[in-house]
Protein backbone atom coordinates (compact mmCIF):
# COMPACT_ATOMS: atom_id res chain seq x y z
CA UNK A 1 0.00 0.00 0.00
CA UNK A 2 0.70 3.94 -0.43
CA UNK A 3 0.91 6.23 1.87
CA UNK A 4 -0.25 9.78 0.89
CA UNK A 5 2.24 13.45 2.27
CA UNK A 6 1.35 16.62 2.37
CA UNK A 7 5.45 17.98 1.01
CA UNK A 8 8.59 16.08 0.47
CA UNK A 9 9.70 16.62 4.15
CA UNK A 10 6.76 14.39 5.57
CA UNK A 11 6.88 11.89 2.58
CA UNK A 12 10.61 11.55 4.04
CA UNK A 13 9.51 10.92 7.15
CA UNK A 14 6.98 8.63 6.31
CA UNK A 15 9.40 6.58 4.35
CA UNK A 16 10.53 5.17 7.77
CA UNK A 17 7.03 3.28 7.92
CA UNK A 18 6.23 2.95 4.21
CA UNK A 19 8.82 2.76 1.37
CA UNK A 20 6.02 3.94 -1.26
CA UNK A 21 4.80 7.26 -0.53
CA UNK A 22 3.11 9.43 -3.06
CA UNK A 23 3.30 13.34 -2.25
CA UNK A 24 0.07 15.25 -2.90
CA UNK A 25 0.86 18.57 -2.00
CA UNK A 26 -1.69 21.09 -0.83
CA UNK A 27 -3.89 22.21 -3.37
CA UNK A 28 -6.57 25.61 -4.50
CA UNK A 29 -9.15 26.45 -6.88
CA UNK A 30 -7.52 29.04 -9.01
CA UNK A 31 -11.03 29.53 -10.05
CA UNK A 32 -12.05 30.46 -6.45
CA UNK A 33 -9.38 33.54 -6.09
CA UNK A 34 -10.09 37.17 -7.35
CA UNK A 35 -6.88 38.92 -9.60
CA UNK A 36 -4.95 41.48 -7.06
CA UNK A 37 -4.89 45.08 -8.11
CA UNK A 38 -0.68 45.41 -9.37
CA UNK A 39 0.09 47.26 -5.79
CA UNK A 40 3.28 48.37 -3.96
CA UNK A 41 0.97 46.85 -0.92
CA UNK A 42 3.69 44.35 1.35
CA UNK A 43 0.83 42.08 2.80
CA UNK A 44 0.96 38.73 4.88
CA UNK A 45 -2.36 36.14 5.88
CA UNK A 46 -2.35 33.81 8.50
CA UNK A 47 -3.57 32.68 12.09
CA UNK A 48 -3.22 33.24 15.78
CA UNK A 49 -1.14 30.71 15.75
CA UNK A 50 1.71 32.03 13.02
CA UNK A 51 1.26 35.76 13.75
CA UNK A 52 4.09 35.47 15.97
CA UNK A 53 6.22 34.75 12.69
CA UNK A 54 6.11 38.50 11.38
CA UNK A 55 7.96 39.67 14.41
CA UNK A 56 11.44 38.47 12.84
CA UNK A 57 10.66 40.99 9.78
CA UNK A 58 10.31 44.12 12.16
CA UNK A 59 13.73 45.46 11.24
CA UNK A 60 12.99 44.76 7.28
CA UNK A 61 10.14 46.83 7.94
CA UNK A 62 11.63 49.61 10.12
CA UNK A 63 14.27 49.62 7.06
CA UNK A 64 12.08 50.18 4.47
CA UNK A 65 9.71 52.60 6.51
CA UNK A 66 6.24 50.01 6.04
CA UNK A 67 3.32 49.00 7.94
CA UNK A 68 2.53 45.61 6.79
CA UNK A 69 -0.80 44.74 5.70
CA UNK A 70 -1.90 42.02 8.15
CA UNK A 71 -5.16 39.83 7.49
CA UNK A 72 -4.93 37.28 10.70
CA UNK A 73 -7.14 36.35 13.39
CA UNK A 74 -5.71 37.15 17.29
CA UNK A 75 -4.38 40.94 18.81
CA UNK A 76 -1.69 42.18 16.72
CA UNK A 77 -0.29 44.28 19.41
CA UNK A 78 0.92 40.93 20.28
CA UNK A 79 3.69 41.81 17.36
CA UNK A 80 5.13 45.40 18.80
CA UNK A 81 4.90 47.28 16.04
CA UNK A 82 2.74 48.96 14.29
CA UNK A 83 0.63 46.92 10.72
CA UNK A 84 -2.52 47.82 9.04
CA UNK A 85 -4.65 44.96 10.55
CA UNK A 86 -7.36 43.67 9.19
CA UNK A 87 -9.73 40.80 10.85
CA UNK A 88 -9.58 37.67 9.16
CA UNK A 89 -13.53 36.41 8.08
CA UNK A 90 -14.15 34.00 5.18
CA UNK A 91 -16.70 36.10 3.75
CA UNK A 92 -13.92 38.59 3.36
CA UNK A 93 -10.96 37.10 2.76
CA UNK A 94 -10.97 36.98 -1.27
CA UNK A 95 -11.13 41.22 -1.01
CA UNK A 96 -8.59 41.25 1.59
CA UNK A 97 -6.42 39.45 -0.45
CA UNK A 98 -7.10 41.17 -3.76
CA UNK A 99 -5.81 44.41 -2.15
CA UNK A 100 -2.30 43.10 -1.18
CA UNK A 101 0.55 43.93 -3.94
CA UNK A 102 3.45 41.66 -2.15
CA UNK A 103 2.60 39.12 -0.43
CA UNK A 104 5.15 37.55 2.24
CA UNK A 105 5.40 34.04 4.18
CA UNK A 106 8.36 34.06 6.34
CA UNK A 107 8.80 30.52 8.37
CA UNK A 108 11.23 29.57 10.92
CA UNK A 109 13.53 26.55 10.10
CA UNK A 110 12.22 23.86 12.60
CA UNK A 111 11.03 20.51 12.20
CA UNK A 112 6.97 21.53 12.61
CA UNK A 113 7.01 24.95 9.95
CA UNK A 114 9.13 22.23 7.63
CA UNK A 115 5.89 20.04 7.83
CA UNK A 116 3.65 23.28 6.64
CA UNK A 117 2.42 22.63 2.98
CA UNK A 118 2.49 26.71 1.93
CA UNK A 119 -1.24 27.46 1.19
CA UNK A 120 -0.40 30.88 2.00
CA UNK A 121 2.17 31.09 -0.90
CA UNK A 122 -0.61 29.28 -3.11
CA UNK A 123 -3.13 31.92 -2.05
CA UNK A 124 -0.87 35.05 -3.31
CA UNK A 125 0.19 33.00 -6.77
CA UNK A 126 -3.60 32.17 -6.92
CA UNK A 127 -4.35 35.96 -6.92
CA UNK A 128 -1.47 36.61 -9.03
CA UNK A 129 0.86 38.41 -6.09
CA UNK A 130 4.07 38.22 -6.22
CA UNK A 131 5.62 36.26 -3.46
CA UNK A 132 8.51 36.71 -0.96
CA UNK A 133 8.99 33.28 1.34
CA UNK A 134 11.16 31.78 3.51
CA UNK A 135 13.38 28.92 2.38
CA UNK A 136 12.19 26.45 4.31
CA UNK A 137 10.31 23.20 3.72
CA UNK A 138 7.22 23.14 1.00
CA UNK A 139 8.02 26.95 0.00
CA UNK A 140 11.44 25.83 -1.64
CA UNK A 141 9.01 23.28 -3.73
CA UNK A 142 6.36 25.94 -5.03
CA UNK A 143 8.92 28.97 -5.26
CA UNK A 144 11.58 29.20 -8.23
CA UNK A 145 13.74 32.31 -7.15
CA UNK A 146 13.68 34.68 -9.47
CA UNK A 147 11.23 33.05 -11.43
CA UNK A 148 7.57 33.44 -9.49
CA UNK A 149 9.05 34.48 -6.41
CA UNK A 150 11.59 35.35 -4.46
CA UNK A 151 13.21 33.12 -1.32
CA UNK A 152 14.88 35.41 1.25
CA UNK A 153 16.51 34.40 4.53
CA UNK A 154 18.56 37.32 6.53
CA UNK A 155 17.08 40.31 7.25
CA UNK A 156 19.09 41.69 4.57
CA UNK A 157 17.82 39.79 1.61
CA UNK A 158 14.12 40.42 2.59
CA UNK A 159 14.92 44.36 2.51
CA UNK A 160 16.80 44.13 -0.65
CA UNK A 161 13.97 42.01 -2.51
CA UNK A 162 10.82 43.66 -0.76
CA UNK A 163 12.84 46.92 -1.97
CA UNK A 164 13.01 46.01 -5.51
CA UNK A 165 9.53 44.86 -5.84
CA UNK A 166 7.89 47.68 -3.84
CA UNK A 167 10.04 49.72 -6.99
CA UNK A 168 9.05 47.60 -9.87
CA UNK A 169 5.68 47.24 -11.14
CA UNK A 170 6.62 45.19 -14.38
CA UNK A 171 8.38 42.68 -12.14
CA UNK A 172 5.76 42.31 -9.68
CA UNK A 173 3.39 42.06 -12.95
CA UNK A 174 6.02 39.55 -14.29
CA UNK A 175 6.86 37.51 -11.09
CA UNK A 176 2.44 37.19 -10.07
CA UNK A 177 1.84 35.83 -13.91
CA UNK A 178 4.48 33.15 -13.51
CA UNK A 179 2.89 32.13 -9.78
CA UNK A 180 -0.25 31.75 -11.45
CA UNK A 181 0.49 29.78 -14.13
CA UNK A 182 2.69 27.77 -11.14
CA UNK A 183 -0.81 26.86 -9.37
CA UNK A 184 -2.53 26.40 -12.85
CA UNK A 185 -0.22 23.49 -13.11
CA UNK A 186 0.74 21.80 -10.29
CA UNK A 187 -1.44 23.05 -7.17
CA UNK A 188 -4.62 22.95 -8.55
CA UNK A 189 -7.32 20.63 -6.60
CA UNK A 190 -8.29 19.04 -9.72
CA UNK A 191 -4.56 17.63 -10.20
CA UNK A 192 -4.55 16.59 -6.56
CA UNK A 193 -7.71 14.51 -6.93
CA UNK A 194 -6.31 12.31 -10.01
CA UNK A 195 -2.67 11.88 -7.87
CA UNK A 196 -5.50 10.85 -5.40
CA UNK A 197 -7.41 8.64 -7.50
CA UNK A 198 -4.50 7.09 -9.28
CA UNK A 199 -3.13 6.00 -6.03
CA UNK A 200 -6.52 4.37 -4.60
CA UNK A 201 -6.48 2.64 -8.42
CA UNK A 202 -3.11 1.04 -7.55
CA UNK A 203 -4.39 0.06 -4.54
CA UNK A 204 -7.30 -1.57 -5.65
Amino acid sequence: SSDLAGNNFLADYATRFNRKVTVVPSSIDPAAYRHAANSNVVGWIGSRTTLPYLKPLRPVFETLGIKPRVIASGDPTRLGFEVEFRPWRLETEMEELSQIGIGIAPLPDTPWERGKCGVKILQYMACGIPVVASPTGANTNIVTHGVNGFLAKSAEEWATTLRTLIADPSLREQLGAAGRQTVGKHFTVQRAAETVASVLRDLV
